[in-house]
């Protein structure tokens, strides 16, 4: 099971990955000053996994374009 894995990470790794974690907080605390501290924010996690899944949906050429998706609505406004 995975939960059983031990996650080893070069030193390397680890440091880069630190250093992304500093820049979401940093992105974080920006985004509430901007947005006024009463706005919330979706969760990070979810944000990356959304840009995550449409970016690879793009690279595997899975994406449908709104013209492609409503071809009756398009071919409507067109007449």
């Amino acid at each position: 099971m995975i939960v059983d894995l031990e996650l080893r990470l070069s030193a390397e790794l680890s440091a880069e990955s630190e250093d992304a974690l500093r820049e979401i907080v940093r992105f974080d605390e920006y985004a509430s000053q901007r947005l006024c501290s009463t706005t919330e924010l979706a969760p990070m996690s979810s944000i990356l996994l959304r840009s995550e899944s449409a970016a690879s949906s793009q690279i595997e050429n899975l994406t449908v374009g709104t013209l492609d998706r409503f071809p009756e609505r398009t071919r409507r406004g067109r007449r």
